[in-house]
């Protein structure tokens, strides 16, 4: 049985997204027209961040007999049943402090941290529909993805 539900972007990270490539479009032909120290600088500093951000948007969730998977624009967290303790939906109150990461670009990527859950791997798409895993050795992830009152059931009946 393979259960698969598409990540969703909510209108705040399109937009978002949007407005920032657009700009990016813009400001990267300048910088290189004007190359010197400083914009080199930049524009490595530009073309890193938005790689990073690109390569590590959530795309889909897929849960199968023996693991859950998020795949990514490249590459993919894999997390075996077995290793998960905990999985339920996610609503902080308290808001999530980032400590590394992208706060809305390409959706909210990175480490953060908020109670109750402490330091977390994010791959949120969607602030609404969030659900966290926490594992054996310790670390806890954020997905979001459609549907995820249904991924945390099904993730429940063979982890837990």
């Amino acid at each position: 049985m393979n259960v698969r539900q598409n990540v969703y972007w909510s209108k705040e990270v399109k937009i978002i997204t949007i407005i920032v490539t657009a700009i990016l479009l813009f400001a990267v032909p300048n910088l290189i027209k004007n190359i010197g120290v400083l914009s080199s600088l930049a524009l490595t500093l530009i073309m890193v961040t938005f790689a990073v951000c690109i390569l590590n948007a959530p795309l889909y969730v897929t849960i199968n007999k023996s693991r859950f998977i998020l795949k990514k624009v490249l590459g993919k967290v894999v997390i075996k049943h077995d290793d998960i303790t905990e999985v339920d939906l996610y609503a902080s109150k308290y808001g999530s402090i980032r400590l590394f990461g992208s706060g809305v670009f390409f959706g909210y990527l990175g480490i953060f941290s908020a109670p109750p859950l402490g330091k977390y791997v994010a791959y949120i798409g969607d602030r609404k529909q969030t659900f966290f895993i926490k594992t054996q050795k310790g670390k806890t992830y954020v997905f979001s993805c459609k549907n995820a009152v249904s991924v945390v059931e099904t993730i429940k009946k063979h982890s837990l």
